[in-house]
């Protein structure tokens, strides 16, 4: 059976995970939709479906849901389904199953006995993608369904998609079988408001992820990864031996794994040396190393594409050394673990990173296995209480590098106070003032953010050089931050520059009550469509430069059953807002993406406290 990973659920870097790299695309050439039906309530109830397993309850105000299963192809009903109501109050991977059933020869299906509460429904099928009531695309949640106590919904229908698959051989520089290598079928997502093939199949078990289950070469260098949606792919392929995803973290029955997977990398008869100081490069298909000139490859409805064949390249590393030199953060010698050292690829599309820096007590460091390019060299240490940090541009030659000076310095503080204006309406125990960076590329180990305590003061710990935006979290829904001052300059537009030309002075922040807010239902072919992602886009994003769009002034939300949708805490402005069946997560931050769909939005100026209606049609992205 399917599983599904969940909306938003990026792989985070963390320790004790491994990594691959992401990679920009110059365009993305399409995105599946997907549909789900809602065809109303009441209407007389359906035949009993075979194979039910109702849930007990003591009450007798339980209810019911039945719908339908049919496939999305050709809308002819699919027998022998099985559909589950889960709790949807539970995280998405701990969903108490509620009851269960096995649809008849129409498709049909009920799911009986339900205490009142919030349900999420699936339906899952021999050679069909697993889905859910109200999911639009692969890495969707579906739209809980509301039961009150003796209700039945009746007729909603969920609509599965035929798996497709890819199918391939990978191959050494020689042009010799290559066996153990992990291939995965990637699908576009978005980062800050740039295009991203996310690339990181390491992680802990259970962790949702983005990446399609991948497969492993057999000692033919075969592979094959089921399970597909129709849509658009890009195949990635990545030999580390030393890197694992183990058959503990995907069963080997999965569909996206072989039958008869190799024993675990590493093993000498898996294990494929290029050399010594070599390793073998990312690659993506038809073999290329960057993924702006990756191919894709356009699924339709059950198909296989079974001609994805490639070569791995191995490529010569090199070493960085140097030197931490330290301003007021502590002296050598240091203990372990010392100062962390951490080398990132300056360009977003490059094909490989190392993060394995060796540091003696003195503060001399190595960094090995380095593939010549642009990176940036970011050091941090936890020092008399203060996070320093330090960054400096590194190019890196086929000769490597010695003698580089990493500065650390000491971070910065800035002290501040949180007015609310006219009467306190809301929760503000839970607010976060936070700063982030505006420069989406920068990588930092730690973004500064605060709570204000009773009085509204404030202290913003770590703050590294830098330029930022400023932002409040947690804000009760119908406030908005109506002013930010530093050292008396207004900065809520600007930002803020902070390193040693530009010490921080005092930041006052005010929020209001008088927040905006938008309503409305989506509707698809005169029918309200569950599951839609409505965007709130600034105006001056269009055209405009992403860096200088503040993250706080974009809103998102995602229908109800009913098509509803309702986004607040909008700061006064002009807006465009989008409604969509499915995109990527995300993808409403990038310029470049809505560009496609800029006929396609409705503007709106909002004042402060003023209310919204809007009457929308979904935007088709299939």
């Amino acid at each position: 059976m399917s599983t599904n990973a969940r909306r938003h659920s990026h792989v985070r870097k963390s320790a004790g995970w491994v990594f691959g790299a992401k990679f920009t695309l110059i365009s993305l050439m399409g995105i599946a939709g997907f549909s789900v039906i809602l065809c109303g309530q009441g209407g007389p109830p359906a035949a009993a479906p075979q194979g039910l397993t109702p849930a007990t309850s003591s009450s007798a105000n339980v209810g019911s849901i039945q719908g339908t299963v049919v496939s999305a192809e050709t809308n002819e009903p699919l027998a022998g389904a099985h559909v589950e109501a889960r709790l949807s109050r539970y995280g998405s991977r701990r969903r108490a199953t509620a009851a269960e059933a096995l649809t008849d020869s129409q498709g049909r299906f009920e799911l009986s006995g339900l205490p009142p509460d919030l349900y999420i429904v699936s339906a899952a099928l021999d050679g069909f993608v697993t889905w859910e009531y109200g999911q639009h695309a692969r890495f969707d949640m579906g739209v809980p369904l509301k039961l009150s106590a003796g209700q039945r919904i009746s007729d909603i229908s969920i609509q599965l998609h035929r798996s497709a698959a890819i199918t391939g051989h990978v191959y050494d520089e020689n042009g010799k079988p290559f066996a153990g290598v992990e291939v995965a079928a990637l699908q576009p997502s978005y980062t800050s408001g740039r295009l991203q093939l996310e690339a990181s199949l390491v992680f802990r078990a259970g962790s949702p992820t983005r990446v399609n289950p991948p497969a492993e070469t057999n000692e033919l260098g075969e592979f094959r990864i089921s399970d597909l949606l129709p849509g658009q792919y890009f195949v990635w392929a990545k030999y580390a031996p030393n890197e694992r995803i183990g058959k503990a973290m995907f069963d080997p029955a999965h569909p996206g794994r072989l039958k008869n997977p190799l024993p675990p990398r590493g093993y000498p008869e898996t294990r494929k040396n290029p050399g010594p100081g070599k390793v073998y490069l990312e690659t993506f298909y038809p073999g290329v190393h960057h993924g702006a000139s990756a191919s894709p490859i356009v699924l339709r409805e059950g198909e296989e594409f079974s001609s994805a064949d490639f070569k791995l390249q191995s490529v010569q590393t090199v070493t960085v050394k140097g030197q931490i030199i330290s301003f007021g953060c502590g002296e050598p010698p240091w203990e372990v673990p010392g100062p962390r050292i951490a080398l990132w690829p300056s360009d977003p599309d490059a094909h490989s990173f190392s993060t394995s820096a060796i540091m003696t007590p003195e503060g001399a460091f190595e960094i090995k296995g380095v593939v010549p390019g642009a990176y940036s060299l970011s050091i941090s240490n936890l020092a008399f209480g203060k996070k320093c940090q330090g960054r400096m541009a590194l190019q890196v030659g086929e000769a490597g590098l010695e003698g580089v000076a990493l500065t650390m310095a000491p971070p910065f503080e800035i002290n501040g106070k949180l007015f609310i204006e006219g009467h306190a309406d809301g929760d503000f125990s839970r607010v976060i003032i936070a700063l982030s960076v505006r420069d989406r590329g920068v990588k930092l180990f730690n973004n500064a953010h605060a709570t204000p305590g009773p009085d509204g003061s404030f202290q913003l710990e770590n703050v590294a050089e830098g330029q930022y935006d400023i932002g409040a979290l947690r804000l009760p829904k119908n406030y908005f931050i109506k002013s930010a001052r530093l050292a008396g300059v207004d900065v809520l537009a600007t930002g803020i520059t902070v390193d040693s030309d530009h010490p921080p002075g005092r930041l006052e922040i005010v929020v209001s009550p008088q927040a905006a807010s938008v309503e409305g239902v989506i509707s698809e072919n005169h029918r309200p469509l569950a599951g839609a992602t409505v965007a709130l886009v600034p105006e001056s994003l269009q055209g405009g430069d992403r860096e200088l769009v503040a993250l706080r002034l974009f809103k998102s939300a995602f229908t109800d059953a009913s098509g509803h949708f309702n986004l607040q805490g909008i700061e006064p402005g002009d807006y465009r807002v989008f409604a969509w069946d499915s995109i990527p997560a995300n993808a409403y931050k990038s310029p470049e993406f809505l560009q496609q769909y800029a006929n396609s939005s409705t503007r709106v100026h909002v004042t402060e406290g003023s209310h919204s209606s809007l009457q929308l049609n979904a935007i088709p992205t299939s």
